[in-house]
């Protein structure tokens, strides 16, 4: 039979009891009901593509299997901007980058989105894909005074003013919100330096809630630490400095930045996250913008250090080569399938042209790769993602292009790589800004979603084969300055929905996936 994921079938057979249970592949259905001796209706999975074998197990533990029985279908594709009240747009931010989810625990995806001079922002979703922001708090208009109460003055319980305080001007700090130490933070209760109790052997400063504005560039979520909660590394500017921020699992974080990150300037971009060195604790990874050599050029590795989770130190020096060259981007990848993290290097600009690198992991660090492993770009890289887009098992190479048509590098399974692009990319001469792989229709392969600035961003399905048909009127359509694009399932409903953070002036945007009526989608 065929059907998509997540829908209802009837199963025919004979002797079917209470209580069994059946699975498409290796994943077992939603939910099995038995109807009469002769049939189940079963909730096929949401996530399975292609053609499955089909098991029927008894409560007994006896199993009948039929080969390639069930043919699941492709999810065909429509997506369509949320109501306003939905998501909060923020047109007023130049929102720079976003990472999703669960920050506060309830098992739906939120967001925290960095903007240009702006905050950290959380946006925690309802569980339906409304979207609300909860950190930094709303701040709602003051309520008038009573008639009477001097503004600003101390209030008792009734509402009068204390005769015993007196009322502060604005210009003038009482002595009750006086700065109590260095950095103007409130020491913790039981502890008496401000420091909360050991998080996996380490103490976190609380500090200040993240809300001072960073020259902000990019941000991850990941649980650094853990604990369980997912923490967020903010990258920036030169303006700015990185920061390191600790979740608590309630969707609010504290910046432990000033005890935990090395101090180090820097014009940095894309963040990546990977065990560079091998002792199971995430690493990261950073993309430096700066052609400068010296201290403030060159790309970053921070390491974990070993002793003292969510603390991180600079890998010593000579870890990545350097090169005078402004990068976009870092992306880890397992090129050869060594067990070890290589890792491709995509360039705004380079002095020996090299748009893209592919670095190789060695004991003592990463060292270039051979002459002809990956192609190089003809221009301008503002991204790369890096996936298995044609099913043979070792990742690909996508290149978003800053001056025109992107790139397809394909894998030949021994860590070469091989250049695809006019066989199996649609032409685009927009200038690319970010892009991303993922599985937007369910039928295993990923497809690509490319950012453009300032033209209309461009999805494109994969066939199967690793090969890319452009489906862009499937999006709304819109000329904008995207900078992110990001993929979640919004709903709970188990289809991809994106978001589309844009610059100033514009707003960003939540695309629900929806099931297209009367046909048009794939």
């Amino acid at each position: 039979g065929t059907a998509q994921g997540g829908d209802e079938i009837v199963v025919v057979g004979t002797g079917f009891a209470e209580g069994m249970t059946v699975r498409f592949g290796d994943v077992g259905a939603g939910t099995v009901t038995l109807l009469g001796p002769k049939e189940l209706r079963v909730t096929t999975p949401p996530l399975i593509a292609g053609w499955l074998d089909v098991t029927a197990t008894w409560p007994t533990g006896e199993e009948l299997t039929l080969p390639a029985a069930f043919e699941a279908l492709r999810l065909e594709l429509k997506f369509v901007d949320v109501p306003a009240y939905s998501f909060p747009p923020m047109p007023e931010a130049d929102t720079r980058a976003g990472a999703a989810g669960d920050v506060d625990k309830d098992s739906d995806v939120d967001l925290v989105l960095v903007s240009a001079g702006g905050p950290l922002v959380v946006l925690a979703n309802d569980g339906n894909g409304n979207f609300e922001q909860v950190f930094p708090p709303v701040s709602e208009p003051p309520e008038p005074a009573p008639e009477g109460v001097v503004e600003g003055a101390d209030q008792d319980v009734a509402g009068y003013p204390n005769q015993d305080v007196p009322a502060y001007p604005d210009d003038v700090v009482s002595p009750q919100d006086a700065p109590t130490g260095p950095g103007d933070s409130q020491a913790s209760p039981g502890d008496g330096q401000g420091d909360l109790p050991d998080i996996v052997g380490t103490d976190v400063t609380t500090g200040p809630p993240p809300v001072l504005s960073y020259d902000a560039r990019d941000v991850v979520l990941v649980d650094l630490d853990a604990d369980g909660c997912l923490d967020a590394f903010v990258s920036s500017g030169p303006a700015g400095s990185n920061a390191l921020l600790h979740g608590d699992c309630s969707g609010q974080f504290k910046d432990v930045t000033a005890k935990h990150l090395p101090e180090d300037p820097g014009d940095f971009g894309k963040i990546a996250v990977a065990d560079v060195n091998g002792d199971h604790r995430p690493d990261i990874l950073l993309a430096n913008r700066s052609e400068v050599p010296g201290p403030q050029g060159g790309n970053r590795v921070y390491l974990q250090n070993a002793q003292a989770a969510l603390k991180f130190e600079l890998a010593p020096p000579g870890t990545l080569p350097s090169h005078e060259e402004s990068t976009a981007t870092l992306v880890p990848i397992d090129v050869d399938r060594d067990g070890d993290v290589d890792i491709v290097v995509g360039n705004l600009s380079a002095s020996d042209g090299m748009y893209l690198r592919l670095l190789l992991a060695m004991p003592e660090g990463f060292v270039e790769a051979p002459a002809g492993m990956l192609p190089t770009a003809p221009g301008p890289v503002s991204h790369v993602a890096a996936s298995d887009v044609d099913g043979d098992f070792d990742p690909d190479v996508i290149a978003i292009c800053a001056g025109g048509q992107d790139r397809l590098l394909r894998n030949d399974g021994t860590g070469y790589f091989f250049d695809d692009t006019l066989a199996a990319m649609p032409l685009d001469k927009a200038a690319g800004t970010t892009g991303l792989l993922a599985d937007l229709d369910r039928d295993g392969f990923p497809d690509l979603l490319v950012g453009n600035s300032p033209h209309q961003d461009r999805l494109y399905l994969n066939s199967g084969t690793g090969k890319f048909h452009d489906y862009t009127p499937l999006l709304p359509i819109a000329q904008q300055p995207t900078n992110g694009v990001l993929v979640l399932d919004a709903e709970g409903d188990h289809d991809m929905d994106l978001v589309l953070l844009n610059g100033l002036g514009v707003g960003s945007r939540l695309l629900l996936s929806v099931r297209p009526q009367g046909g048009g989608g794939r």
